[in-house]
């Protein structure tokens, strides 16, 4: 229980670290300034293979045209047994973005027809942070991680 404890303190003090904030934020402000429709998302793609790259998680593109599929799999799992997936939508909506105060980040989107929405936001905040703690985190991890994109 107290490791347990432990760990979770650790994965919120990392949560918070400066770092790991401005580096979801470059990521999400990457994708959102060339939204792209879905079966399209050629450039999307290409930025999520780079991040798993450098974060060193194995992949398997192309899924579905430019989807992929990460995949984390800790010491104590050996690739084999329970599994738990994020999935999450790379695609953008063809919706045309107009002056608002809800949608805050239109400001530097380069196509104004093409929008992602709050949605989809969050799914990408919530799985890259997830990958990325998931990597960090790998010789402690007993089950497998995968990422759906």
């Amino acid at each position: 229980m107290a490791a347990a404890a432990a760990l979770a303190r650790e994965l919120l003090d990392a949560a918070r670290a400066p770092g790991f904030a401005e580096w979801q934020l470059g990521v999400r402000r990457r994708i959102h300034q060339h939204p792209e429709l879905a079966f399209q998302e050629h450039r999307t793609s290409a930025l999520v293979r780079a991040e798993l790259d450098a974060l060193g998680v194995a992949y398997a593109w192309p899924v579905a045209r430019t989807g992929v599929v990460a995949t984390i799999a800790g010491p104590g799992s050996a690739g084999a047994g329970p599994v738990f997936a994020l999935r999450a939508d790379m695609d953008a909506l063809p919706i045309q973005v107009r002056d608002c105060a809800l949608l805050s980040f239109n400001f530097w989107i380069r196509s104004p027809e093409l929008a992602g929405c709050s949605m989809h936001c969050l799914i990408e905040l919530v799985s890259s942070g997830g990958c990325k703690f998931a990597s960090q985190y790998r010789e402690g991890i007993k089950i497998n991680f995968r990422l759906l994109l």
